[in-house]
């Protein structure tokens, strides 16, 4: 009998704890089937063809399913490390809760699948064509999104470090997120960026995009050199700065803008058309050839437009902190409700028509308009 109820003993003591095994969701690397379908990809995609892929609670480890077909799989708490996915096919499915580390997904072609709390370290969807893909609540740490094609991808609630989407020509959608040295750079048309309620570590230099958009977010230098695009929309941000130096952008629309520095630099680009409306900050335009610029009912607003060119400069109901104005040559500048509040320089500012509409100039403001047509 002594013999039985240790044998009964150890019988429950097992149960026990598998149960407490399974409640902590403890992962095991794959094992039987599921080992050898990671093994022959043949295998793993005639099991996929008949039957809904599902894994959870799984670890697998340096294997390679290049060229896998995947439709309707779900995989959740997940651990992958070093297996290869390129050249893959997947659609309708899911991982969630689930880690990647160095899993490549080079080549490959996604569409309606969903990344939902989810890390990425070291990992690459390169030269890959993702559509109607999610990321939601993920983390990305140096991995790559390179030359991605015919791409239409949205993020929400993610945080990426050293990430890059070089040469890509996709519509990304961003919201919640955060970047800290993220590169947006040689992006191909039709490409369209937007990003709502994000903090903003990036560079979109020598990139052509159709359109631009940032709302409510927060800016660290981003912005970038040589960029060509259609259309920029900038509202209710704050931060530093947004630069796009030696570019070519056909319209410009900020609104709401709050910077520490700058609100606009275009240095020794070319602007068709730029509206500012209630901002705070500095329009940085050196040397730059705009069509119609416009600075509305903006309350502290510093103005470098140094040997700029304009065919109309149109500021009105703003009060201009600092002016530089200097060889400026516009066509029509007209200040309609302007207050000037400090240091302003026309020197050898040359405009064809000057409209002054009830200018009010307060104590601090010194002006100069030495070898200038311009009178006040």
């Amino acid at each position: 009998m002594t013999q039985k109820n240790n044998h009964i003993r150890v019988f429950f003591v097992l149960i026990l704890s598998l149960g407490v095994y399974g409640f902590m969701g403890i992962k095991t690397e794959i094992t039987g089937d599921w080992l050898e379908r990671f093994n022959d990809v043949e295998q793993f995609n005639t099991y996929a063809s008949n039957n809904k892929v599902k894994l959870n609670d799984a670890i697998i480890k340096d294997k390679s399913t290049i060229g896998v077909i995947l439709s309707g799989a779900t995989f959740s708490d997940t651990e992958w490390e070093k297996v290869d996915f390129s050249n893959s096919h997947i659609t309708n499915s899911v991982f969630e809760d689930s880690e990647f580390t160095e899993v490549s997904f080079k080549n490959s072609t996604m569409t309606d699948v969903v990344f939902k709390n989810c890390k990425f370290i070291g990992s690459s969807f390169s030269q890959s064509k993702l559509v109607n893909v999610k990321f939601i609540n993920c983390d990305f740490l140096s991995t790559g999104f390179f030359k991605l094609s015919q791409s239409k991808v949205e993020f929400q609630d993610v945080d990426f470090e050293r990430v890059d989407f070089d040469k890509s020509q996709a519509n990304l959608s961003f919201s919640g997120s955060k970047f800290i040295n993220t590169d947006f750079t040689s992006l191909n048309v039709p490409s369209s960026l937007t990003f709502t309620k994000s903090e903003l570590d990036v560079d979109f230099s020598r990139s052509t995009i159709d359109k631009l958009e940032i709302t409510d977010s927060i800016s660290h230098r981003a912005g970038g050199g040589s960029i060509k695009m259609k259309e920029v929309i900038l509202k209710d941000n704050k931060g530093d700065r947004i630069n796009f130096g030696d570019s070519m952008i056909d319209r410009i629309t900020i609104e709401n803008a709050d910077m520490t520095d700058q609100i606009i630099g275009i240095v020794r680009s070319s602007v068709k058309d730029l509206l500012i409306i209630n901002s705070k900050g500095e329009v940085a335009a050196i040397k730059a050839t705009i069509g119609k610029i416009k600075i509305l009912n903006s309350p502290k607003v510093l103005i470098d437009v140094d040997e700029a060119t304009a065919e109309s400069f149109y500021i009105s109901g703003s009060t201009i902190q600092t002016g530089l104005f200097e060889n400026l040559k516009a066509k029509k500048l007209e200040f309609e409700n302007v207050t000037l509040d400090g240091k302003m320089n026309f020197k050898n500012a040359q405009v064809e028509q000057f409209i002054n509409k009830n200018t009010t100039q307060t104590p601090k403001a010194v002006i100069d308009i030495t070898g200038s047509n311009i009178k006040f």
